[in-house]
């Protein structure tokens, strides 16, 4: 891998649905001293009041799945009221509430360690990224028992006796080691369960697996680090450059703008877009017209324009300029990418934080895995473009005068290829054959 000597860390969020014997959550529930009934025999009107994940799933996610608790569960005084609370409300009309920390508190008895549970209805969701922890997540929910047969086979036959619940497992600051692959491997491992196991875990097409690249915490305190803005440009100019061909080796489901996406994942191509540079070149007096080609205006752009974009392309030269421009700051690159949204392809918001929270770029796309072969080779691509970002930043530079050196077009002649990238990555034939293997099965879908 290219600039191997770079020190990089990562982190992952693990999204997934935990499927659990009744034995496994009454455990939970005895040991708490929380004597609620369990309840199964819910209606679909009251599923559907039931729902946790709020107006932004409700097309997508429109009912819950799970089994209902007879407890009160207080909404925590520390967060602001939503406008509807299902817990209070539920309970309230129906004599039940849907679940709240409790799966996650039933995976926690599952794992190593055991991770820490961060639960929205005590102390929101702050972490300590030094370890392993679970969270809840609104957007996740359980399956129904055709589901649950189907992924977990004969230790469900009772299906009765079985639920689910989704669950998010993030893991703790990691270098970017073997040991590391390991101990994510461990994890993954004990969570998917055995075929005698009383649970079982694996995601969904609602689910994510999402990759924080980082720089090493210093042992000494002080400021979160964070890296160099030429990086950071460096990064950018290769995303615009390849996040369509990035995307070939994602389901459908994860790609910007497909009509099988589940989700709503943004493009970071927005700002790069016809009409936005149409807009913004057009409103610039000093832009050189005579040398420029790039790609296709709206039909009202300006008559400049005409004769030199082609539809569906982006231009290099113009995105440079966008990128490499010479008041750029982090948080205007940020703004750049993402605007004000994290939800995009990659997380540019993350970077500029002044929380305590690791000042990091988040690779948003990948679609849930459990699976420790497919995890790590996608760790191991996000963190070798964020060292070739690095090794081009430290070579080439990042003034305005710019001209795309050591990439192999300056200017968009039809399309970046994965296999370039590859190359200038010095990425592992290994690693090349398994995305290969991806490409063509999600081209078979």
């Amino acid at each position: 891998m290219i600039n191997d000597e770079m020190q990089v860390t990562f982190g992952v969020e693990f999204e997934c649905v935990l499927v659990f014997h009744e034995s496994l959550l009454q455990d939970h529930l005895d040991s708490i001293g929380d004597s609620s009934a369990i309840i199964k025999d819910i209606t679909e009107e009251q599923r559907i009041k039931l729902r946790t994940g709020g107006l932004n799933y409700i097309n997508t996610r429109p009912k819950y799945m799970g089994w209902a608790l007879t407890s009160e569960v207080p909404f925590p005084p520390n967060r602001k009221a939503p406008t509807y609370d299902p817990y209070a409300e539920c309970r309230s009309e129906y004599g039940f509430r849907p679940y709240s920390d409790e799966i996650v508190h039933v995976a926690q008895a599952l794992l190593p360690g055991p991770p820490d549970v961060q639960s929205l209805r005590k102390q929101g969701k702050r972490m300590d990224f030094t370890k392993w922890h679970l969270s809840e997540d609104a957007s996740l929910l359980g399956v129904d028992k055709a589901t649950m047969r189907a992924k977990l086979g004969e230790r469900v036959e009772a299906v009765e006796q079985w639920d689910s619940h989704g669950v998010e497992l993030v893991s703790r600051i990691l270098p970017l080691t073997p040991a590391s692959f390991a101990e994510i491997t461990h994890h993954l491992t004990i969570l998917r369960g055995t075929a005698t196991s009383l649970h079982g875990a694996f995601p969904t097409s609602f689910c994510g697996m999402h990759v924080h690249v980082g720089l090493p915490v210093p042992s000494t305190g002080g400021p979160l680090p964070t890296f160099s803005l030429p990086t950071l440009q460096h990064l950018a100019y290769i995303l615009v450059m390849y996040e369509r061909e990035i995307s070939t080796l994602h389901a459908p489901s994860r790609r910007a703008g497909s009509i099988a996406a589940d989700i709503d994942i943004i493009t970071n191509l927005d700002d790069f877009s016809e009409a936005t540079l149409a807009e913004n070149l057009a409103a610039d007096d000093d832009f050189d017209w005579d040398n420029w080609s790039a790609t296709a205006p709206p039909s009202d752009a300006p008559s400049e324009l005409d004769g030199v974009w082609e539809e569906d392309r982006i231009s290099y030269s113009v995105t440079r300029r966008l990128i490499f421009a010479p008041d750029m700051t982090v948080a205007k690159l940020s703004k750049l990418m993402c605007g004000e949204k994290k939800g995009h392809i990659v997380n540019f918001t993350y970077l500029a934080r002044e929380d305590g929270f690791p000042r990091t770029v988040e690779f948003r796309q990948h679609e849930g895995s459990l699976d420790p072969e497919r995890v790590r080779w996608w760790i191991l691509f996000v963190t070798g473009l964020v060292k070739l970002a690095a090794h081009m930043a430290k070579r080439f530079g990042a003034e305005a005068s710019y001209a795309g050196e050591g990439y192999p077009q300056a200017e968009n002649l039809g399309g970046a290829a994965l296999e370039e990238l590859w190359e200038l990555m010095e990425f592992e034939e290994l690693g090349q054959e398994f995305f290969r293997r991806q490409i063509e099965e999600f081209a078979g879908n």
